[in-house]
């Protein structure tokens, strides 16, 4: 079986065609992979600013934290005994039903 040229261009011409239409599918079906792909990325950035923030409050509180006990560390005797004194009336106070009631009404 003999093609001749025109035979040839429109068997070429049916390839062309159908090898753009399979073009237009992959490039489309990648559009949607990329913008899944980025919208994903964004979700992530996100989390993330948002655990880095988490995390610069968490270690600004265990600053202070570690400040109060640096303070505490250098506390004088009477400064600790008269901290743990006013603790201690304090919970005493509380545990009187009518005590820590007038306590609270004091308070406001």
């Amino acid at each position: 079986m003999e093609i001749d040229e025109q035979k040839l261009k429109e068997i070429l011409k049916g390839e062309r065609e159908e090898y753009q239409r399979a073009t237009q599918v992959y490039i489309e079906h990648s559009d949607s992979n990329v913008k899944a792909v980025a919208e994903q990325y964004l979700g992530l950035s996100k989390k993330v600013d948002g655990l880095a923030h988490d995390m610069r409050a968490g270690f600004e509180k265990i600053n202070q934290e570690l400040d109060d006990v640096k303070r505490t560390g250098e506390a004088t005797f009477e400064q600790v005994g008269t901290l743990v004194m006013k603790d201690t009336e304090e919970q005493e106070v509380l545990k009187n039903h009518e005590q820590r009631i007038t306590k609270l009404e004091q308070k406001n």
